[in-house]
C-alpha cells in the first residue's frame, strides 16, 4: 500500500531492476483498476500486522 501512495524508490532501479519494474507494474495495475479511489489508510489499519 505504501508504494502506491508513495511510488516505488528510483534508487531500486539501479539496486534490483526486476525489483523494481515487478513493484511499478503492481501500482500501475492497482491504479488502473481503479485503486485510487480506495481509502489506503483505511486498508492499512484492517491488514494484519
Amino acid at each position: 500500500m505504501r508504494y502506491a501512495q508513495h511510488d516505488v524508490p528510483t534508487e531500486l532501479a539501479a539496486t534490483d531492476p526486476a525489483l523494481y519494474r515487478t513493484l511499478r507494474e503492481g501500482v500501475i495495475r492497482f491504479y488502473l483498476r481503479g485503486g485510487g479511489a480506495l481509502n489506503l489508510a483505511k486498508l492499512e489499519a484492517l491488514a494484519p500486522p
